[in-house]
């Protein structure tokens, strides 16, 4: 994510897309305003939307040095997962329901170097450089639809997916968007 949203963003702003700041209490208030409005609140759309299903998914990982191992590893049941990047290799990850702060467990994140260790041996001894905790907006089923009789389609509830779900949902969103009138 903290290299595919920055990318992702270069990308819509070289097409001429005006990214706007702006705290939104109703999307109803800001409607009129545009042609569509897309709702990607995440976590914000439990007061946004008034939205008691959703809740947040606390993911802590660990960054170590990288160039090691050469390709991903995935474990799903664990879960443990192991990716190499040129900045940094990521180690996974935690699937911590309702826990709502952003801030990483030194036990929890050496349990994830034991995980990782256990899968390939040379993780144990590489330096770690980092480490960081994230909040994942999860929901029974993703929120993508629009909002009877206005321009507003939500899109939010994807828990630990949403780079998996991103091309798949964005698809779904310009059909929405192309519908409205």
């Amino acid at each position: 994510t903290q290299i595919f949203l920055p990318y992702l963003q270069q990308q819509l702003l070289q097409k001429g897309v005006v990214f706007i700041e702006k705290n939104v209490t109703n999307l109803l208030d800001i409607s009129h305003q545009f042609d569509a409005v897309v709702n990607c609140s995440g976590l914000g759309a439990k007061t946004l939307c008034n939205d008691e299903q959703i809740f947040p998914v606390r993911g802590q990982v660990l960054l170590l040095e990288p160039g090691y191992p050469d390709s991903i590893f995935l474990d799903n049941q664990t879960p443990t997962y192991i990716v190499p990047r040129q900045d940094a290799t990521i180690v996974g990850g935690t699937y911590e329901e309702h826990i709502d702060i952003e801030i990483t467990d030194p036990k929890t994140l050496e349990q994830l170097l034991d995980k990782a260790s256990a899968v390939f041996e040379k993780l144990k001894g590489r330096k770690i450089i980092g480490s960081w905790a994230g909040l994942r907006p999860f929901r029974e089923t993703v929120r993508l639809e629009q909002e009877p009789n206005t321009n507003i389609i939500h899109n939010y509830g994807h828990g630990g997916s949403g780079f998996t779900l991103a091309f798949g949902c964005a698809d779904e969103i310009t059909k929405l968007v192309s519908h409205i009138s």
